[in-house]
């Protein structure tokens, strides 16, 4: 089970009423067992301070709750459009559009490219990985756009996912970052970890994993603007997102890594980085 912290702010409404009565009309598509294992566990507060069932609530505390998650047991075929670059018996490459999520997970819905590929195929996906990650060999960002390839065998599944973890997989980006960079190339070898306070984000760090980075000008748009090429040894992740950051060049769009809007309206609604090149040998 996947846990999934909740709060809200107690209402006029419910002003002097037991918390577990409050809590149940709030969350009220939760069964009552559910939320009474929540008090039982000691993962209800008030205030940061752990609630009793009975203890009565007053306008403008705050409650925090931790509701177990249902996991996912099956993954239904959804009639999404997607965009195949290649296809054969062994393998499936497609061109993966901004906004659209790899594989099911905590708070997805049925619209990920797995989805969109067990329609497509029939069920035809390597069912060597997780069962929520049928033919998943590696994955890009929900708005990073670009080239993936899926396996639809599992002896495909098996030589795919040992390219990937010895590095033979030939990896290149374009994306749009600011301001101009004043070299034309550079390398950036920095490891690599996830953030200790904001956990759905990484930074550099010495504790990290390594990461190794290739990048060069394409074009320069502008003294702000510059369209990169970025070759990447490792895949780490958001790799190209952190280490262009840390080099003072965050991507366009790349809100969670430092881009601002500039004034003058140059922006844009997603993350301008995508795979244009992904190389390997067929399995």
């Amino acid at each position: 089970m996947l846990d999934n912290i909740e709060e809200f702010i107690v209402p006029n409404c419910y002003q002097s009423e037991r918390v577990d009565k409050v809590v149940a009309k709030y969350f009220e598509k939760i069964s009552r067992n559910t939320l009474q294992k929540s008090f039982s566990s000691n993962q209800v507060w008030i205030n940061n301070k752990i609630a009793i069932k009975k203890q009565k609530v007053h306008k403008g505390e705050l409650i925090r709750i931790v509701l177990p998650k249902k996991t996912i047991e099956y993954i239904r075929p959804v009639n999404i459009p997607i965009n195949i670059l290649y296809e054969d018996n062994d393998i499936i490459v497609i061109n993966k559009s901004s906004g659209m999520v790899v594989h099911p997970g905590n708070g997805t819905k049925d619209n990920t490219l797995v989805h969109a590929l067990l329609y497509y195929t029939n069920g035809k996906l390597s069912n060597c990985s997780n069962k929520l990650r049928p033919g998943v060999v590696h994955r890009l960002d929900k708005e990073t756009t670009g080239a993936m390839v899926f396996a639809k065998t599992n002896i495909a599944f098996l030589k795919l996912s040992r390219a990937f973890y010895k590095r033979e997989i030939y990896k290149e980006y374009l994306t749009v970052v600011t301001p101009s960079p004043s070299l034309l190339s550079g390398v950036i070898k920095k490891p690599i970890a996830r953030h200790k306070i904001n956990r759905t984000k990484m930074c550099i760090s010495e504790t990290g994993k390594f990461a190794h980075t290739e990048w060069r000008v394409v074009k320069k748009f502008s003294e702000k603007f510059a369209l990169l090429s970025c070759r990447i040894y490792t895949g780490r992740t958001h790799q190209i997102r952190v280490h262009l950051c840390c080099l003072g060049y965050p991507i366009v769009g790349d809100y969670t890594y430092g881009y601002r809007t500039e004034k003058e309206k140059h922006f844009s609604n997603v993350t301008l980085l995508h795979e244009y090149k992904l190389g390997f040998l067929h399995p």
